[in-house]
């Protein structure tokens, strides 16, 4: 549902420590020392250790994940700040599949329409349908431009282009003050942005952190207006006014990245950007009170021109007007443009318009290599020595052997290069030109299989979202604009081409991202073993019944929340076909294959043997949990794996619950396979639709087949139900 927030914030700003400006070499213009900058996710130069360990603090922050009962939600995008600030480190940007969805309107107003993916509480999460997609931006340097003064911003704005060189360029301003951040710089100080962002986009609340808590000093007649309570039924504030104010230290000390020295070819680029005009806007360096601030940006609101258009209007700036965006890492901020249409720097550059046209004219009329010399100019700006294909730094090297995240084994040289080689695609992000979309929920295997190393499973701001229609007579029918059967209700669309969700559809249900952890065991289980344990009929009267998934061609299905894959190729298959929008044939040759072989190697997390464990196995026995979480099953070569899964369906959501059917499974109702338990308790949330926040939650929820095995769950003494779930975690 659709939550419209006055977005008046509180208004400071931020003046960095005078320890800072002295390391820097007082008011020098000169940057050439490097000061100002640091390694990707290091904090700017010269502050002391108190800083230094505020920093850190706010960096921890950053990366908690909330959860419904810390005050995420009602409505949300995303469970923690690094969520949408990832990338290439915690404080970056984000790819395509963290895009921010707001609904268009024409109010001159800071009250952005933002819409959200889903819900905290309900089986019915919501579903966005906005015209306009933004892009995460980074918090790389943002302090320092929080320095530069207003008057140096507003000496460049020319709304009425006196000079009439076609470049206007106007400021935005937030209730009387200077806005400088976000795509339309309707955000004047950093608080206002980080609190804004924290209530908007993850439904968390905060109060004000006081001026003198601050890393610096504060701004003078700083207004203080957001809502600071939600009715989630969390205690506000959700996020304590302490952790906030190291949260802002960090995103205000966090360094932009060290551009390159200088060479021939970069020097030719720099001479060729600005021959094209491309300073006009991308002003080299505003002055600030440690001297040049060099982000290549003039933080003023710019016409792009109607293709870039998005009908957002905020404040001075119209639906055509975005705020110059910073060049310093550039290399590593891809996909490019406020809603990430252009995979790169080129593409960025010919899709500008407006007031751009000129200068984009002129970049089309270089030749090949003074392109390149500027493309190259503006890599060497920071950040293309540090940039993998997605998240993991350039040449990572893979886990040991039996390792989180490593092979099941020691593999022989070419075949561990294969699996470095297929983990690095997992991790990769497609682009549109590798024909990802035109509809998608992730724009990488690792976009939803992530927690808490690549392959596993997704936090809940990943889920996928189905839908449909679902009658009085309880007969459900599958939205009528997709193939036959199926349910999927994208997020994102490449530009501003929105998927489509059937207007009929009255039941949305979120299915939780599943561990891919030895999923090479799981494909190697022979049919007959899986057969051996079902039970339809309940003969022998446990109540637990669990059937086989029979798929068309005889096939059994194993993999999926209603086993509706019967191998490891069919779900990576399907994965990327209906999550990334990538046939198999738009694949590069060797990608599908090397994926494939990565996950069938993908070691399963090694149990820890306790004495607490070893009761609680005893525990889980008892009341019943191994009817189905059957704890080992034999590969066809004899190998023993301890999944804790039968591969049945099992009806255990409570007869009363409205349950979306899938098609391709023989039971598509009510019925689940069941999970794996192995890496459980570092896979939360739980249950199909992830609503479950604890391993005990989720026990208690289970009903129908599992009811008896509940019922004996809660009348353990707490001793018992402890050792359970500590068994539980030992997976």
């Amino acid at each position: 549902m659709r939550q419209r927030t006055p977005a008046l914030w509180m208004i400071v700003g931020f003046v960095l420590v005078l320890a800072m400006a002295a390391a820097a070499g007082g008011r020098s213009s000169s940057f050439a020392a490097g000061a100002l900058f640091a390694s990707y996710g290091e904090p700017i130069p010269g502050i002391d250790a108190q800083e230094r360990a505020r920093f850190e603090r706010g960096r921890l922050v950053a990366m908690r994940r909330f959860a419904p009962s810390e005050g995420l939600g009602p409505s949300y995008n995303a469970a923690s700040c690094r969520a949408c600030h990832e990338k290439p480190v915690t404080g970056g940007g984000a790819s395509r599949y963290r895009g921010v969805p707001l609904e268009p309107h024409s109010k001159k107003t800071f009250a952005a329409a933002f819409e959200h993916h889903f819900t905290a509480t309900s089986m019915d999460p919501s579903h966005a349908r906005p015209h306009a997609i933004h892009l995460p931006l980074p918090f790389f340097g943002v302090g320092l431009l929080a320095e530069i003064p207003a008057k140096e911003i507003m000496s460049r704005a020319d709304p009425s282009d006196r000079n009439h060189d076609g470049i206007r360029g106007k400021v935005n301003f937030e209730r009387g003050f200077l806005g400088r951040f976000g795509r339309k710089a309707q955000m004047a100080t950093l608080q206002g942005f980080v609190r804004g962002a924290l209530f908007d986009q993850m439904g968390v609340t905060t109060v004000p952190v006081e001026p003198s808590r601050l890393v610096g000093k504060a701004e003078r007649d700083a207004p203080v207006e957001l809502r600071t309570r939600d009715a989630d039924g969390a205690a506000d504030p959700e996020l304590l006014q302490s952790d906030l104010a190291d949260l802002l230290a960090f995103v205000a000390l966090l360094a932009p990245p060290a551009p390159e020295v200088p060479t021939p070819e970069t020097r030719a680029g720099e001479k060729a950007f600005r021959a094209c005009g491309c300073t006009s806007c991308h002003v080299p360096a505003l002055r600030g009170p440690r001297g040049e601030v060099p982000a290549y940006t003039d933080l003023l609101l710019h016409d792009m021109g109607e293709e870039l258009a998005d009908d957002v209007v905020v404040g001075e700036a119209s639906g055509r007007d975005f705020r110059t965006t910073p060049l310093w890492g550039l290399a590593a901020a891809g996909p490019y443009l406020h809603d990430g249409r252009a995979d790169t720097v080129d593409e960025a550059i010919r899709a500008h318009g407006g007031e751009a046209a000129r200068a984009k004219h002129h970049y089309a009329l270089l030749d090949e290599g003074q392109r390149r010399a500027l493309l190259g100019f503006l890599a060497a700006l920071g950040g293309s020595h540090y940039r993998g294909d997605g998240l993991l730094p350039k040449d990572a090297p893979a886990a040991s052997p039996s390792a989180l995240g490593g092979p099941l084994a020691e593999l022989p040289p070419a075949e561990h290069v294969r699996f470095v080689r297929g983990r690095d695609l997992f991790d990769h992000d497609f682009r549109a030109s590798e024909g990802l979309g035109p509809f998608f929920n992730g724009d990488a295997c690792r976009s939803c299989h992530f927690e808490p190393v690549l392959g596993g499973a997704g936090p809940a701001d990943v889920d996928v979202v189905r839908h449909g229609f679902l009658g009085t007579d309880g007969v459900f029918e599958a939205p009528t604009h997709l193939p036959r059967g199926d349910t999927m209700a994208h997020r994102f669309g490449l530009a501003r081409e929105m998927p489509f969700v059937d207007g009929r559809a009255n039941l949305f249900e979120r299915r939780q991202t599943p561990t891919l952890f030895g999923a090479g065991l799981i494909d190697a289980i022979p049919d007959e073993a899986i057969r051996g344990r079902a039970d339809p009929d309940d003969r022998d009267g446990d109540g637990v019944r669990g059937i086989v998934s029979a798929l068309p061609g005889g096939k059994i299905g194993r993999f999926g929340w209603k086993g509706q894959m019967a191998s490891l190729e069919d779900f990576v298959e399907d994965a990327f076909t209906n999550e990334l929008g990538l046939t198999k044939g738009e694949l590069a040759n060797g990608v599908f294959d090397d994926v494939v072989f990565f996950l069938a190697n993908l070691a399963p997390p090694r149990a820890l043997a306790s004495d607490e464990g070893t009761r609680g196995l005893a525990v889980f026995t008892e009341t019943g949990c191994a009817a189905c979480h059957t704890p080992e099953a034999r590969t066809r070569n004899g190998t023993a794996v301890r999944l804790y899964s039968d591969l049945l369906l099992h009806e255990v959501a409570s007869p009363t619950e409205p349950v979306l059917a899938q098609s391709g499974a023989a039971h598509a109702g009510r019925a689940f396979r069941t999970p794996p338990l192995w890496g459980v308790g570092a896979t939360a949330p739980y249950f199909h639709d992830g609503l479950a926040e604890t391993l005990e939650q989720a026990i208690v929820r289970h009903d129908a087949e599992a009811k008896r095995s509940r019922e004996r769950y809660v009348r353990l003494p707490d001793d018992d139900r402890a050792a359970l779930v500590t068994f539980l975690r030992s997976l």
